[in-house]
């Protein structure tokens, strides 16, 4: 799954999406439910039946993808003085336990929720070093931020204490993955560079140089196993056990990859497709098992739930939409 600030938001919906010949069925499938947020989604971050979008009007809104019901927003900013508009959303993302949240601004301010809201009062916000593009927990009491100068940033959660800076390129960050082990963490970069950092030092271990132009999306498919997408149209595998590690492109469309997800057996990817599709994409071919048409602008965030039956996506749009991956024939949501 990837972030991404409001102009490249911007940009994407300007540019499209497309690259998706060759599936088995091309059929359109309803969502199995459909929400629309009140703006463009930018993230959005899943924990059991509650999703979390970052949106361009300055609210990170909730929604329970099980019941289908719109939540309380846990959170919402308003503007600031002399500003007629909230400042973005640009990221959100919820720790591995479940118990806290957190979401970037684009006035350089770092905000912490409580998932489940429980009425609690917002504590005020930490000023950041930079416009964060991208933020992902590390682990229940360590966030990683990156941001618009291709800095990334270890923050303890508990008081908001750096752990380290490293300055990775002069390039922003578009995404950040951490490993299934958590032991390293895979850096998108607008330079078509990746690279991955031992995560608790932030120093680089390896550099992989393979896409012609930016990287906006990253998964792990295991510890050994990267994809990454990028505006050169492909998806690419990386086995990084070897030395040097080597890719191969698993896919190549007409226009931007911007979110790639894999499921909880590591047998599938979700992928953006052309005309704001969705591919389901056989980890080992590359062929694509299904299409999922519904959205009508760029996707920007993908996740499989924990059992991998249903699929979440949203996008500039304004829709988060949630597919049925066994049941495609079940009622459809509103």
């Amino acid at each position: 799954m990837s972030s991404f600030s409001s102009a490249l938001a911007l940009v994407l919906t300007l540019s499209g999406l497309a690259g998706a010949a060759g599936a088995e069925e091309d059929e359109s499938e309803a969502p199995r439910r459909a929400f629309r947020a009140d703006h463009m989604i930018l993230d959005a971050a899943l924990r059991g039946d509650r999703v979390f979008v970052a949106t361009q009007s300055g609210r990170v809104e909730a929604y329970d993808w099980r019941k289908g019901t719109k939540l309380e927003a846990p959170l919402s900013l308003l503007p600031g003085p002399g500003r007629d508009l909230p400042p973005t959303i640009s990221c959100v993302a919820v720790a591995p336990g479940g118990l806290r949240a957190a979401a970037a601004s684009s006035d350089e301010q770092l905000w912490f929720f409580d998932p489940e809201g429980h009425g609690k009062e917002l504590p005020p916000p930490l000023s950041t070093s930079g416009s964060v593009l991208a933020c992902r927990f590390l682990d229940d009491r360590h966030l990683l931020l990156g941001n618009m100068r291709g800095e990334l940033a270890l923050v303890e959660t508990d008081g908001g204490q750096e752990v380290y800076r490293r300055q990775l390129d002069y390039d922003p960050i578009y995404a950040i993955s951490v490993s299934p082990d958590r032991s390293r963490v895979a850096i998108a970069l607008r330079s078509s560079r990746i690279r991955v950092v031992d995560a608790r030092s932030g120093r680089t271990l390896q550099v992989l140089e393979g896409h012609r132009d930016s990287v906006f999306a990253l998964c792990w498919a295991d510890d050994g196993v990267l994809i990454s997408g990028s505006k050169d149209k492909r998806i690419l595998y990386w086995d990084l056990t070897l030395d040097p590690p080597r890719s191969r492109t698993l896919y190549q469309g007409d226009r931007y990859v911007t979110a790639v997800a894999i499921d909880p057996a590591g047998t599938r990817l979700a992928a953006t497709l052309e005309d704001h599709a969705i591919g389901l994409i056989e980890l080992g071919t590359g062929r694509i098992l299904r299409q999922l048409a519904g959205h009508t602008a760029p996707i920007q965030a993908l996740a499989f739930t924990s059992e991998g039956r249903n699929l979440i996506s949203a996008g500039n749009d304004a829709r988060l939409l949630v597919w049925n991956l066994e049941n495609p024939e079940e009622e459809t949501g509103p």
